[in-house]
């Protein structure tokens, strides 16, 4: 989908990757796929572009303008959630162990469950939502949340400053009001390779 934006001379072209947007679910997943569909659209679009990622999508438009040098040339990112606490990556190890277990015995539900836990949502909602008409849809895409959290995420949970160190276009790292305990972690991602977060 895209929008003109007039006296920018720019387009916006919002797309969802992956099973979100019906575009398939080739196993096993990889990351490169994803960076291949953003590529396509870019060149579809007329290239060259700037991307933006907002959490988990942050991380991957990074792992893009790394991929593919002059076709990306600013990225933005919005609260990647890295955390270089060693007990929240304790946790966020426990967690992941937990995701491929749900997903790999076909748990679906709980797996979607369990991110929202995570996440902070007390039990007593969750459990809520587990019995309103949308959860059938969250369930369908459970399988996603492994795609960006082993996959595009990973183990450690920190930031990744030497692959942060390979993007060589500027880019800008946000944080919300709520995600303060990020701020230092995505400037220091930056720092690392001067940008201004």
């Amino acid at each position: 989908m895209g929008e003109d934006l007039g006296a920018s001379n720019g387009r916006v072209t919002e797309a969802a990757v992956t099973v979100t947007s019906g575009s398939g679910d080739t196993l096993p997943y990889a990351v490169d796929r994803e960076i291949d569909d953003i590529e396509a659209l870019i060149d579809r679009a007329g290239g060259p572009a700037f991307l933006y990622g907002h959490s988990s999508g942050g991380p991957l438009a990074m792992r893009a303008a790394i991929r593919l040098g002059g076709k990306v040339t600013k990225i933005a990112m919005y609260e990647p959630p890295y955390n270089n606490d060693p007990g929240a990556q304790e946790s966020w190890s426990r967690y992941l162990r937990q995701l491929r277990q749900a997903l790999a015995e076909g748990r679906r539900g709980d797996a979607v469950a369990l991110f929202m836990r995570f996440a902070g949502a007390p039990a007593g909602r969750v459990d809520g939502m587990r019995r309103a008409p949308s959860w059938p849809g969250l369930e369908a895409v459970a399988p996603t949340l492994a795609y960006d959290h082993a996959a595009i995420l990973g183990e450690p949970w920190s930031v990744p400053a030497e692959l942060a160190a390979h993007v060589r276009v500027p880019a800008l790292v946000l944080a919300g009001r709520l995600q303060r305990r990020f701020i230092s972690n995505g400037r220091t991602a930056a720092a690392s390779r001067g940008t201004t977060p």
